[in-house]
């Protein structure tokens, strides 16, 4: 492929950042290889920290974070990227209940001010209805695609609001009877 289709962002399950840099050095990592002015890099890095909340910490290092504060970094350098794609491999599944909400409204935010495309691995099916317009169930071994199920519902989102809608429940039971599919016929 050539290299403006191989251009991608990604989260990873685990933080994967860099130990010896501070928090804004993080963020501004892949950002310092572009042709963009020192004050144009910084401007961005300044914007992200605050969408993150993690403006006052820019001087930490990722020892000194929680495990939310160091995936709301990782966040950050992906999103601080112009990548037309990002890719994220279960972002938040190390992470207590609160924290993990809390950073699914982020990531819907970033990613309706961003417009760009995001595919997930995840095996919550409450996050994949939550977060996405389309949610593909596949099987176990050998892995294969069960279901496309498309979301119906608007953006913008609110992950609390989703708790009392509707389509939200809905949505989830049809995923959830795929995905029950999928397993009963891999294992008949």
């Amino acid at each position: 492929l050539p290299p403006s289709q191989r251009d991608f962002g990604i989260v990873f399950q685990s933080y994967a950042l860099f130990p010896n840099l501070n928090v804004r050095n993080n963020v501004g990592y892949g950002l310092q290889g572009k042709a963009w002015l020192r004050e144009k890099r910084q401007a961005r890095v300044d914007e992200l920290l605050t969408l993150v909340g993690l403006s006052a910490s820019d001087r930490q290092y990722p020892a000194q974070l929680s495990g939310g504060m160091q995936q709301r970094v990782a966040l950050a350098r992906t999103f601080a990227m112009p990548s037309p794609l990002l890719l994220m491999d279960e972002p938040f599944g190390s992470l207590d209940a609160q924290t993990k909400l809390q950073l699914q409204d982020l990531l819907l935010q970033l990613c309706q001010e961003g417009n760009r495309p995001v595919l997930f691995v995840i095996h919550d099916l409450s996050e994949a209805v939550a977060l996405a317009d389309r949610v593909v169930v596949m099987s176990s071994r050998p892995g294969r695609i069960v279901a496309d199920v498309t979301v119906p519902l608007e953006r913008p989102r609110s992950i609390r609001q989703l708790q009392t809608n509707e389509n939200f429940h809905r949505t989830y039971a049809q995923v959830w009877k795929h995905l029950e599919e999928g397993w009963v016929h891999h294992e008949g």
